[in-house]
């Protein structure tokens, strides 16, 4: 059994954190996707005289506009949140930097995601959102330090 220096990487901790807050980011925004698609699909149910046109407009009218990526942005940020929290929790030193790098990777898969989902770059508003995952998962840091010394 080797020894650590004060300061190391807790990767173990790194990877779980960046696992919950990009599968955490996956399945939330997802589930929100789902209940926004049922939900309207519901409402063209009780139209009485259904138009194919016009359910289609109601469709894309539901997930267009820019309420919908602020829920989606702050699902994402709750995340890294989580995540940056977990990693600080299961690192015994170094918590910030844990969860900073917990951050890094959380936004460097993000933005890979991103550029393979559509074979485009990623938008700016996109990489400045990757830009603020790691100050956000430090954030979840700072909130797992004092829980890590209550126990």
């Amino acid at each position: 059994m080797g020894v650590r220096a004060r300061g190391s990487l807790r990767w173990g901790a790194i990877a779980l954190g960046a696992a919950v807050d990009v599968a955490g980011t996956r399945l939330c925004t997802s589930a929100i996707s789902m209940v926004i698609g049922i939900r309207t699909a519901v409402l063209l149910q009780t139209q009485t005289a259904p138009d194919p046109a016009a359910a289609q407009a109601n469709l894309q009218g539901a997930f267009s506009g820019h309420w919908l990526d602020v829920l989606f942005s702050a699902t994402g940020l709750l995340c890294s949140v989580a995540g940056g929290y977990l990693a600080a929790y299961m690192a015994k030193t170094a918590v910030l930097l844990n969860a900073a790098v917990t951050g890094t990777c959380s936004a460097i898969v993000g933005l890979l995601m991103l550029g393979g989902a559509g074979g485009s770059s990623p938008m700016w508003s996109q990489v400045a959102l990757a830009a603020v995952t790691v100050p956000v998962a430090m954030l979840g840091g700072l909130l797992g330090r004092p829980a890590r010394q209550r126990s």
